[in-house]
């Protein structure tokens, strides 16, 4: 990815332009992107209501409210405003550095200088997934972006079984064959196939999995130019071990927390996107070997 593929939009006219709303505070910084604001510029890739994505140096660097939890790729803000209504569009450029991240267009500034750095690698926890812990939550009616079993119209269910099988066996070439068919397909922004597949190696990270990062190393090459830009990001930074914090919520409640932390944290993952926090808890789900268990019943 490069700045001109976004259509930077650089020139004298932004110098002219001042920061004149008061700045932004930062709450966090997410260790894996902190590098990044080194760069002098970047460039603005997408922008949502309370969420922007910057192009910086191939990768993507995301302002986003504190609300939304925290991301691999993420500088976590304190009540930003709604972008988009401010006008800031794709191509406009961002100026960087350690302690401000200015948005000219707009007249907007970052205060990053009291913000917290955070580690979104997810370390192996240990013991035994338990699939039987998540089947109170079937009730909550899962809607990932599969649609039904019995449609199965992208045969995204059948790449899933196709996933679950080959896990089982241990076989890594198989499974990324299956992860192949699932890589930028199904609705959503960031597509219900790279959101399972985050999950999944999520799964396999947490559990200790010895095929967890060769699985997600493999995927990753095969996602580059095969799906969204942040779709990408996400399964490039699960590829390093990193995770958003709703993912790694779930897994240490799972695996290591109570019955009342699981339900928080499957709460908080259900709400983060349309689809995405479910198609992520049904990767964790297939991941820990639940494929015809009621979770992922009540999301079919």
């Amino acid at each position: 990815m490069s700045h001109n593929d976004w259509g930077v939009n650089c020139g004298l006219a932004y110098d002219l332009v001042m920061v004149s709303s008061p700045p932004i505070p930062a709450t966090s910084v997410s260790d894996a992107v902190a590098p990044l604001l080194a760069a002098p510029h970047g460039a603005v890739h997408s922008v949502f209501p309370r969420a922007v994505n910057l192009a910086v140096d191939g990768r993507l660097l995301t302002l986003a409210d504190v609300r939304a939890g925290r991301l691999p790729n993420g500088v976590a803000l304190e009540d930003p405003p709604d972008f988009r209504a401010l006008g800031l569009r794709a191509g406009d450029r961002a100026d960087l550095g350690p302690e401000e991240i200015r948005l000219p267009s707009v007249g907007l500034a970052i205060d990053l200088s009291r913000a917290r750095r955070w580690d979104p690698k997810l370390a192996a926890l240990g013991g035994r997934a338990d699939p039987g812990r998540l089947r109170p939550f079937a009730s909550l009616g899962v809607a990932s972006g599969f649609g039904p079993r019995a449609e199965d119209r992208w045969r995204g269910w059948h790449a899933i079984d196709a996933l679950h099988r080959a896990l089982g066996a241990g076989d890594l070439a198989a499974m990324l064959g299956a992860a192949g068919a699932l890589v930028g397909r199904g609705p959503g922004f960031t597509p219900s196939g790279d959101d399972l597949l985050v999950g999944f190696s999520a799964a396999l990270t947490a559990t200790g999995h010895p095929l967890a990062r060769p699985f997600a190393r493999g995927v990753a090459e095969r996602a580059r130019g095969a799906t969204t830009d942040v779709a990408w990001a996400y399964l490039d930074h699960a590829a390093r071990g990193e995770y958003a914090e709703h993912v790694g919520a779930v897994l240490r409640a799972l695996l290591v927390g109570s019955d009342g932390d699981l339900a928080i944290a499957v709460g908080r993952a259900l709400a983060w996107g349309a689809t995405s926090g479910a198609d992520a808890l049904t990767g964790i789900a297939v991941a820990i070997g639940w494929v015809d268990g009621a979770m992922l019943e009540a999301a079919a």
